[in-house]
């Protein structure tokens, strides 16, 4: 029976004639026919490193051709609603403002909470800000759309791989890896990688990105969904 693990955190896969095998930061051992990766390509790759399993050099050189944007992210609990007009979020507010949301106007919060990303190039060149630094600067952006609000609490959050700044020309990108010795290379089971870095980003792109991964997963398994 097929099951889902929830907080549960994979640091290597490896791949063998008898399948791949993922392993747990709690030690376990999940074995399955196919893997489909969907995290950001640099932290799939390095999950691969990690179990000594080695991609064709083609696509390899692929997946390392996408590039990263970083989005720095603060969340504060507000003591009255943010100074944000309605409908409850603002895209591209300014230069240095990527996104600006009241959670409680767009129905993801019940408490007043301003949520803001700032934008690439800032996020970038203050990355490796020591947090308090960081926590500053990012109220100041915030200043505006708190209005007199009182912050009563403050949550910084930085994405290294937020948003691709460029996408592989496919839908999801299926390969075998290289065998090591004395495992049959025809006993390889396939990996896929998917997700808002292929053909289109964001999430209308990951989804679409996502169901064409697994009907290559089915193909490749000789396995089809009963209509």
């Amino acid at each position: 029976m097929a099951s889902i693990l929830l907080g549960t955190r994979v640091v290597s896969a490896a791949a063998g004639d008898s399948g791949w095998t993922l392993t747990t930061d709690g030690g376990e051992k999940l074995c399955a026919d196919a893997c489909v990766f969907t995290p950001p390509l640099p932290q799939s790759l390095d999950l691969l490193r990690a179990g000594g399993t080695i991609l064709p050099s083609d696509a390899l050189s692929d997946l390392q051709s996408i590039e990263y944007n970083p989005t720095i992210t603060l969340r504060l609990l507000l003591s009255q609603p943010p100074a944000v007009p309605s409908p409850g979020a603002v895209m591209t507010p300014s230069s240095e403002v990527q996104f600006v949301c009241d959670n409680v106007q767009k129905g993801v919060g019940k408490e007043p909470t301003l949520t803001l990303h700032a934008q690439d190039d800032l996020s970038r060149s203050n990355f490796d800000l020591p947090e308090e630094d960081l926590l500053e600067k990012m109220k100041e952006l915030a200043a505006p759309y708190i209005g007199s609000a009182t912050v009563l609490r403050a949550h910084l959050h930085k994405w290294r791989y937020a948003t691709p700044s460029s996408q592989h020309p496919l839908r999801c990108l299926l390969t075998y890896p290289v065998p090591s010795a004395g495992v049959d290379k025809h006993r390889l089971s396939p990996i896929v990688f998917a997700g808002d870095a292929f053909f289109h980003a964001r999430v209308e792109g990951a989804c679409l990105s996502g169901m064409a991964a697994a009907e290559l997963v089915m193909k490749s398994l000789g396995v089809f969904p009963k209509m």
